[in-house]
């Protein structure tokens, strides 16, 4: 897998637009979760980040020329106990009420779907780091039902998780890529049986 630097490619694209960095630092000593946001509209310009208890917010920089906050004032980062969630808009704080709640990250997300902003309708992009797990991951939403793994590390996994996972990237490709090949049933139909059949090993 080729390494790419973050630097580099963010100042090689004109309009990067919001991003979302997570995983540790390079001395592997510290986590690290950052949020980066820019703007076409006068409106999405006039914006800053502010603290918010232990997460941070958005807020207008000058309030009198403040249009439709809708999509431009949320909370990106929220801590609740040892998970740090970071998304691309106000989804934190509907995984942060649900987490709350005792539901799942990923319940949490399939209670909303991509921002209501068309023509763009933008797909949500949603991170959460675990502390006490060790562990991180990184999803993209584009509808109520259509959610894509796109990065995921657990430092003590198990089976089950990783098969949901593969189940979820194997009906992305389906649907989005629309290619037409046989193994990708075939690799639907094994996750599907052996998720039904594992539930307590550990992949260490």
């Amino acid at each position: 897998m080729k390494i790419m630097s973050l630097f580099d490619d963010v100042a090689s694209n004109s309009y990067p637009g919001r991003g979302i960095v997570i995983g540790k630092s390079k001395d592997g000593s510290k986590a690290v979760v950052a949020y980066f946001i820019m703007g076409r509209s006068s409106n999405s310009r006039n914006r800053i980040f502010v603290e918010d208890g232990e997460g941070i917010r958005t807020q207008a920089f000058d309030p009198s020329k403040l249009e439709d906050p809708s999509l431009i004032i949320y909370s990106p980062v929220r801590v609740l106990g040892n998970s740090t969630i970071v998304t691309n808009g106000d989804q934190t704080d509907t995984v942060y009420d649900l987490m709350g709640d005792g539901k799942t990250f990923e319940q949490a997300l399939l209670t909303r779907e991509f921002e209501p902003d068309g023509p763009n309708y933008t797909p949500r992009i949603s991170g959460i780091m675990e502390i006490n797990h060790g562990s991180y991951g990184l999803f993209l939403q584009e509808s109520l039902s259509q959610m894509v793994l796109i990065t995921h590390l657990e430092y003590q996994v198990s089976w089950r998780s990783i098969m949901v996972h593969m189940i979820s990237l194997c009906l992305y490709l389906r649907v989005h890529v629309a290619i037409q090949v046989h193994a990708t049933d075939i690799l639907l139909i094994i996750l599907i049986l052996l998720m039904a059949k594992e539930d307590s090993y550990t992949l260490i």
